[in-house]
């Protein structure tokens, strides 16, 4: 029932499983995400924070997890990302974690279908949840509803960043497509990236957010690299502050 725990439990990753105050902060609302899930109560939800901090594995993670968590109603996920190929690898990764025998000994019986062989789109035995990996532009999510929701690494770097053709893209995208796709009764929104721009999609969706407009009601979770008067390095657990200095 926890999502910090169970990633500690069934880390797939090949370093050591490294735990800083974002991961703690960011899987105590990630949990109580997934438990407003169960209750029909929906989420949607931006996490902004620096690269190389384990926003992906965070991802992955929580996929998984509802998949377990939340099985009772057959919940479907949609992971989109910058590009198709980044969506797949990652839709591939997550069919393992739940595929491990880590997994299982925490929800037996939640595995993916015999046949589901397709990276982009698999099923869960006896279960109508679905898993749907596409990239954010030029990817698909027509006919899939969801009740997760993730867009993780919207941007492939500062260079298109700088693009406001392709930030514009972006933004249509997630907009008149990806966002779209919500099921009913409820359903979790995430966004979780680096964001590189003011203008960028986690930008458009606070300049988005009030009420009647068309991104009312998300919530905006910030953890940059250094914050006044609380910490001065984010992840100390892994990076020292040269490495922070170099960085910026």
């Amino acid at each position: 029932e926890d999502l910090l725990a169970f990633m500690a439990w069934c880390w797939w990753g090949s370093n050591q499983f490294k735990v800083g105050r974002h991961t703690r902060a960011i899987c105590r609302r990630l949990t109580r995400a997934a438990e407003d899930l169960t209750r029909g109560v929906s989420t949607k939800l931006v996490i902004s924070l620096p690269f190389r901090h384990g926003k992906s594995e965070l991802a992955k993670g929580f996929c998984a997890y509802v998949l377990g968590r939340c099985a009772s109603l057959q919940p479907s996920c949609l992971e989109a990302c910058y590009n198709a190929e980044l969506a797949i690898d990652f839709s591939k990764q997550i069919r393992d974690i739940i595929r491990s025998e880590a997994y299982q000994h925490l929800f037996p019986g939640i595995h993916p279908s015999r046949g589901s062989d397709r990276a982009d789109l698999w099923k869960l035995e006896g279960s109508q949840s679905r898993f749907r990996a596409t990239g954010l532009v030029q990817g698909s999510a027509t006919g899939f509803g969801a009740n997760l929701i993730v867009v993780d690494d919207y941007l492939r770097g500062i260079k298109a960043a700088r693009s406001k053709g392709i930030k514009k893209d972006i933004l249509n995208a997630f907009s008149s497509d990806i966002y779209t796709r919500q099921n009913a009764p409820a359903c979790i929104v995430l966004v979780i990236a680096t964001q590189w721009a003011e203008d960028d999609l986690i930008g458009s969706i606070e300049k988005e957010c009030a009420p009647g407009q068309r991104f009312h009601g998300f919530e905006f979770l910030r953890f940059p690299a250094r914050k006044e008067g609380e910490w001065n390095t984010l992840f100390p657990e892994v990076y020292d502050a040269e490495w922070y200095e170099t960085q910026r």
